[in-house]
């Protein structure tokens, strides 16, 4: 199969005639029958990539139907997800096509994202090396920041830093601060623990949410931290819908929605509640800056604003983040 990502447009270009998956026929996360069908976002794409994907499907399936890519909640692990789903060969060669000079999480500048995970970190006891897994983390450049800030405030005197994407890039090592790179995360060894563990934008374009979060969870260490940002979309699809409007979705890039009742009940759900504790579940950060676009920096506040009056309440956040802590005992 060969996948071929257009920078300017990311559009795909695809040869593979089996690049969908079988329909789920319960949730993907909890396994639970009680999921509820909110939409279709066939045929009125407002998206480039999604655009691109029903073409192709089109060309592969030559005279059968067009599948239906419709839209679910799950009523008891309150995740949202696509169904279908493209295969994980095809999502390997699709990620595999960004460019990392290219990547968009590269639209938020590393240094503000870092400062803002930093807040999170608590008060921490000054240690040799300070540890990080950044799962998803591209080029690393969020985790090097993190870690400047954490040499300057004299917490560690060594950064050591883990990496897992598709796109690796070559080990670094400079001003104590170390990078290591690996495509998957069973690459990292099984004795390895973190004193942070980051998933940032990424776990919504993974087919395997809940093995993925169950393993960064137990690369943590006592008192870790994990933290991980998420969009929290489906209701605005579902708003929209309910005035005849189209919201444009990101599918295939996004596989899942996860927003605050998924966040809240997750330790519940993955019975973990015993050594893990929410430590916060809140909207997350506003992507554009001020300085750059202050009208939609404005905007996005004002959208947010509700949510942090109402917390889990207000479903119109677009994005949702959380910080969870390893108990010390």
């Amino acid at each position: 199969m060969q996948a071929e990502v257009h920078k300017k447009n990311n559009m795909i270009a695809i040869s593979e005639e089996n690049f969908l998956e079988e329909a789920f026929e319960g949730c993907p996360f909890c396994g639970s029958r009680a999921i509820k069908d909110i939409g279709n976002i066939y045929p009125s794409p407002d998206i480039n990539i999604y655009t691109d994907f029903l073409n192709l499907i089109e060309k592969t399936l030559s005279d059968r139907p067009l599948p239906d890519i419709k839209l679910y909640t799950c009523n008891i692990c309150h995740i949202g997800f696509f169904n279908p789903q493209p295969t994980e060969k095809f999502l390997k060669e699709f990620y595999t096509g960004y460019d990392i000079g290219d990547n968009r999480r590269k639209k938020t500048d590393p240094r503000r994202f870092a400062s803002h995970i930093a807040k999170y970190l608590g008060n921490l006891k000054p240690r040799e090396t300070f540890r990080i897994l950044d799962f998803g983390g591209g080029d690393g450049a969020v985790s090097r920041c993190l870690g400047q800030h954490l040499l300057s405030s004299g917490i560690a005197m060594k950064i050591d830093i883990s990496v897992v994407d598709y796109n690796t890039i070559t080990d670094r090592s400079e001003h104590s601060i170390s990078q290591y790179s690996f495509e998957t995360l069973d690459l990292i060894p099984l004795s390895d623990e973190f004193d942070l563990v980051i998933a940032s934008a990424i776990l919504e374009h993974i087919k395997n949410p809940k093995q993925i979060i169950s393993l960064l969870l137990q690369k943590m260490k006592k008192q870790g931290i994990f933290y991980a940002r998420t969009p929290y979309s489906f209701p605005f699809y579902k708003g929209f819908k309910k005035l005849g409007l189209t919201f444009g979705m990101p599918y295939p890039a996004h596989l899942f929605d996860m927003g605050s009742y998924f966040w809240s009940d997750l330790l519940k759900t993955m019975n973990l509640s015993a050594d893990l504790r929410m430590k916060r579940s809140h909207t997350s950060l506003v992507h554009a800056e001020f300085s750059k676009n202050p009208l939609l920096n404005i905007l996005s506040h004002l959208v947010k604003l509700p949510s942090y009056l109402m917390g889990k309440w207000y479903p119109f956040s677009g994005g949702w983040e959380v910080v969870v802590e390893r108990n010390a005992g």
